[in-house]
């Protein structure tokens, strides 16, 4: 972890390459099953964007 003030830096070598591929793997499946419910979801889309709206508004 980062100290006070300092970017969060990536370290490369925490994870062994088995682990960094099924990192990868979950993320993928989590963009995909998050696109699923999306798309099965239509009002969510217009939830965010009328919070999109009002913020440009606002600020």
């Amino acid at each position: 972890m980062a100290g006070k003030g300092e970017p969060d830096k990536l370290d490369v070598g925490a994870l062994s390459a088995e682990q960094q591929e099924k990192l990868r793997q979950f993320k993928i499946k989590t963009r995909i099953d998050n696109e699923k419910y999306l798309r099965s979801h239509p009002e969510v889309e217009i939830l965010i964007n009328d919070f999109l709206r009002l913020a440009v508004i606002i600020f």
